[in-house]
C-alpha cells in the first residue's frame, strides 16, 4: 500500500488508519516502496527570471523518452507535484506542463491554489510523436518562494531524481513498521527502495529486509521491491508474538531495529 498523491505529513486517513491500529496493539508493517528513481524533491529555482523552475544548471525539464513501443502501445507520461511552504498553512501557486518533442506544450495542469490541502497538480499525457518529452514547473508570481516541491511519476524513472524522502503514504504513521529492500545475494540497498524522511520528520525505512526471492506467489520468478521485503519482517514479528502475545508494537519495533544488522 502506497500513494504517491499525497504528502507524508501525518494528515491522510490512510496514516491514521494504520496509527489506529498501532495503538490498539496490533503492529502495522508497511513495504517503503519503489519510488527512490521516480522522485524529485527541491525548492524552486529561476535564475533567468523566466518563470519556469531549473532542475540543474540551464535544464528547465526532466526528460522522458517515448520511443516507438511507447507510442505504439499507448503507454502514458503521468507526474504528480505536490508542495508545501513550511510551516506554514498557505502555498504559493506552481503549475505542471509537459513540453513535447518540438517544444510545446502537449499537457498542462494549472489549477489555483493558497493553502496546502489543495496544492496538488498532475498530468498524464500518451505521446502520439517518438522523441524526448521535458516535465516542467512553471510559477507566476515574483521572487524566491519558500516552498519546497516534490514530484512523483507512477510511470518513469526520472533524470533528476531524489532519494531523499522517496517514501510514499502511509508510511508517515507513527509506530509503523516501515521496511526497505536489499538484494539477497549481496544484501546492497536496492537502488530503487525509498527512503526517509517523511514530511512529518519519520525516519524511514526501520529496518530493510531482502528481495529477489523465489515465491510461490510468482512460481518460479524471482520477487523483486520492498513488498518481496515486508513479508520477511512480518514472519519475524508473528514469530515474536507467537513466543509473547502481550508484546507491544512499540517494543517489536525497537526489538526488530536493536537487533539489525
Amino acid at each position: 500500500a502506497g500513494w504517491m498523491t499525497f504528502p507524508t505529513d501525518g494528515s491522510t486517513l490512510m496514516t491514521s488508519k494504520v496509527e489506529d491500529s498501532v495503538n490498539s496493539g496490533v503492529p502495522f508493517i508497511l513495504s517503503a516502496g519503489n519510488s527512490a528513481e521516480m522522485h524529485w524533491q527541491g525548492n524552486y529555482v529561476d535564475t533567468d527570471g523566466n518563470g519556469w523552475h531549473e532542475f540543474a544548471s540551464g535544464d528547465e525539464g526532466i526528460s522522458i523518452s517515448a520511443t516507438a513501443d511507447r507510442v505504439s502501445n499507448q503507454f502514458s507520461i503521468t507526474a504528480y507535484l505536490m508542495w508545501a511552504d513550511l510551516p506554514s498553512d498557505y502555498v504559493n501557486d506552481f503549475d505542471l506542463a509537459l513540453i513535447g518533442p518540438e517544444g510545446d506544450i502537449v499537457t498542462h495542469s494549472s489549477n489555483v491554489q493558497s493553502h496546502k490541502d489543495n496544492a496538488f497538480e498532475w498530468i498524464s499525457f500518451v505521446p502520439d510523436v517518438v522523441g524526448t518529452y521535458h516535465i516542467g514547473i512553471t510559477y507566476s508570481g515574483s521572487g524566491s518562494p519558500p516552498d519546497v516541491l516534490e514530484i512523483f511519476s507512477p510511470t518513469d524513472l526520472l533524470e533528476y531524481h531524489t532519494i531523499p524522502s522517496s517514501v510514499t503514504v502511509p508510511t508517515d504513521a507513527d509506530g509503523a513498521i516501515v521496511v526497505g529492500a536489499i538484494y539477497h545475494v549481496d544484501d546492497s540497498l536496492e537502488s530503487f527502495s525509498s527512503n526517509g524522511p517523511t514530511n512529518n520528520g519519520n525516519k524511514t525505512p526501520t529496518v530493510v529486509a531482502p528481495d529477489g526471492v523465489t515465491t510461490d506467489a510468482y512460481d518460479t520468478e524471482p520477487f523483486y521491491g520492498t513488498s518481496a521485503a515486508a513479508p520477511h519482517v512480518a514472519g519475524i514479528v508473528a514469530l515474536l508474538l507467537e513466543q509473547n502475545p502481550d508484546i507491544t508494537p512499540a517494543e517489536i519495533l525497537s526489538m526488530l531495529v536493536d537487533n539489525a544488522d
